[in-house]
């Protein structure tokens, strides 16, 4: 967004909302499918790994979305201007 723009407080909410439901699915869909799999092959390990996972990658989409989110205006200007220089 640019400078001076007034934000919807509804759509900055439902944003997070967002986020945060993604982040809860990314938890959670791999130790289910893990446990899926648990059943259709009667052992007892993959739900574990799944969620464990899960666990993780929603970790670092958690890590990512807040340091997007904390970036300060001069480094996402300086951002933009390498990455307009390197096309």
């Amino acid at each position: 967004m640019g400078k001076g723009q007034v934000v919807n407080p509804v759509g900055a909410a439902m944003e997070w909302v967002a986020r945060i439901v993604a982040a809860g699915l990314i938890m959670v869909l791999p130790g289910l499918g893990g446990n899926w799999i648990d059943q259709q092959l009667g052992t007892h390990f993959v739900a574990l790994i799944g969620f464990a996972l899960g666990i993780a990658i929603s970790l670092v989409y958690l890590l990512a979305i807040t340091r997007k989110i904390t970036a300060t205006p001069a480094a996402e200007e300086q951002a933009e201007e390498q990455s307009s220089e390197s096309t």
